[in-house]
């Protein structure tokens, strides 16, 4: 019995340890700007420059968006579509029938969309990579085709 439980034991120990193995990443990261852009360079992304103390832009498609560092190490997406004219409702629309990003109209009257990614819960180089890659190839062209549809700037 005491042999049994050594080995159940040792056999317990060894898959806690291994359950850890290779995921030192996995829980919780907190980036700076500098790994930030070192992870949309690796994703092949272009024209990454520093536009403030938190925040890098990049060009997808001729499009530009913005990663923005919050102080507590939250990320957030941003693209905003500027000479482009939305009311009210259209936002609404947008937002009532999108999940995980928000439509606004900014100070200058631009229509502009973020999303956030909380990092409390912890965050890796591929959450990271999964959230700006679906931002800027899912929400981005889609709220671009959306304003253009309904813009009333022409």
């Amino acid at each position: 019995v005491r042999m049994m439980r050594t080995i159940l034991g040792l056999v317990l120990v060894l898959a806690v340890a291994s359950f850890g193995f290779g995921q030192s990443d996995c829980l919780f990261k907190e980036y700076d700007l500098q790994d930030l852009a070192s992870i949309l360079e690796r994703e092949g992304y272009g024209s990454i420059e520093q536009t403030s103390e938190q925040s890098l832009k990049f060009m997808v498609e001729g499009a530009p968006y913005l990663l923005i560092l919050m102080e507590d190490g939250d990320l957030q997406m941003f693209c905003g579509i500027g000479g482009a004219r939305l009311v009210h409702e259209d936002i609404n629309e947008w937002n009532l029938n999108s999940r995980l990003s928000e439509a606004a109209i900014d100070a200058e009257g631009d229509p502009v969309l973020t999303s956030d990614l909380l990092a409390t819960a912890g965050i890796n180089e591929e959450i990271v990579k999964s959230f700006v890659g679906y931002f800027v190839h899912n929400f981005g062209p889609k709220f671009r085709d959306f304003v253009a549809e309904r813009n009333r700037a022409r």
